[in-house]
């Protein structure tokens, strides 16, 4: 299979960088002298895949005492669910997938439908990855699952069931795996209803790329609930996620982290030496990725939030050293009206966020972490 250098190519010999020195690579020897030779490049993708409809309104109808919200809220739910078509928006994932060939892929809101024909009028049977995966193959792709795992399991109801989980994807063609699994926040939101309990977590796996060892994470922070700000909880679950991330290895932490820059849960990340791609390589580019309309309607973008990140530890020049210079390039997709596909009742999004793929030097393969 084609090696990292052939798949990303001369495509990306022209990188957005705000370093723009040469890339420190490897030393090879040649004729007797030591000469320089670039780093091979990884590349990641990550999507909050969105379950199609807004699940927070049912979860509000069925904590609250008002009995007579819960079916038209359900309704709503999942009338809205059929509309935003997800077979047809894992079809676009898939297409940037194939496009970018990113090593590593980091899903969350992973969902998992079953609703009976006496609760929808049809039954309702969706199952994200299975599709998505379906979708690849046929693109001739080769990603296998790497730390995948349900958050949470929802019953609200007699006929009703949903699952939501993340998911890390890698292109096995390219990617060892040592180990890989998924893991539950010890800090959650918890039980709100009967059948309701929320709680995120995080999938990781321990990589090899080109030779050099990488930790790749997908995670999914608690959103805020009812208008209540849960941004010390936040903090919590990423002082979670990087107290697990082994010291001296490079990683990449992508996701959902539901809070903006400068935020308790971004200081923690920065803290932990967790560097922000987007602001390091697009410096006063706002790169919002939230949020499209419930029914992924909308015509065009209208964002005003950046909750969705890709962070990185031990790469950039002057790796193991602080503070670290990172080379690459990241961009948006899911935000211009031409990467919409056609759906039941209007043109679709892929997901209600944008997602966020991003492409960077690996460290020397005999350099250390900071």
């Amino acid at each position: 299979m084609r090696s990292i250098l052939a798949v990303i190519g001369a495509g990306l010999l022209s990188l957005h960088c705000t370093d723009r020195t040469a890339p420190v690579g490897d030393a090879e020897l040649r004729g007797g002298r030591p000469v320089a030779r670039a780093s091979p490049k990884v590349t990641v993708l990550t999507l909050n895949m969105y379950p199609g409809t807004n699940l927070d309104l049912v979860v509000a109808a069925l904590a609250s005492p008002d009995p007579t919200d819960d079916g038209p809220a359900l309704g709503v739910a999942i009338q809205t669910l059929l509309e935003t078509d997800y077979s047809a928006r894992a079809g676009l994932l898939a297409k940037e997938i194939a496009r970018l060939r990113p090593h590593a892929v980091a899903l969350q809101e992973v969902s998992t439908f079953d609703i009976a024909a006496a609760v929808a009028g049809q039954p309702v049977q969706i199952d994200f990855l299975p599709i998505l995966e379906t979708a690849l193959a046929a693109r001739g792709l080769h990603y296998i699952e790497a730390g995948v795992g349900t958050n949470y399991s929802l019953t609200p109801v007699a006929g009703v069931s949903y699952r939501q989980g993340d998911a890390l994807l890698v292109d096995a063609d390219r990617v060892t795996v040592a180990s890989a699994g998924h893991h539950i926040f010890t800090t959650n939101i918890g039980e709100v209803a009967p059948g309701i309990t929320l709680q995120q977590g995080w999938s990781v796996a321990d990589a090899v790329v080109a030779g050099r060892r990488i930790i790749f994470a997908s995670a999914h922070l608690e959103a805020n609930l009812a208008g209540t700000s849960l941004s010390g909880l936040r903090a919590l679950q990423a002082t979670e996620l990087v107290g697990s991330l082994p010291a001296g290895v490079p990683a990449i932490v992508m996701g959902d982290l539901n809070d903006e820059p400068g935020s308790p849960m971004y200081r923690v990340l920065a803290g932990a030496g967790m560097v922000d791609v987007w602001r390091a390589l697009r410096p006063g580019v706002p790169g919002y990725t939230c949020c499209h309309d419930d029914d992924l309607g909308n015509p065009v973008a209208r964002f005003d939030e950046r909750i969705d990140y890709v962070l990185a530890r031990g790469f950039g020049r002057g790796f193991g050293r602080r503070p670290a210079k990172l080379q690459g390039k990241i961009s948006l997709f899911g935000d211009q009206p031409s990467e919409r596909v056609a759906g039941p009742v209007h043109p679709l999004w892929p997901s209600d966020h944008a997602g966020l793929a991003a492409t960077l030097f690996t460290p020397p393969a005999t350099g250390h972490a900071p």
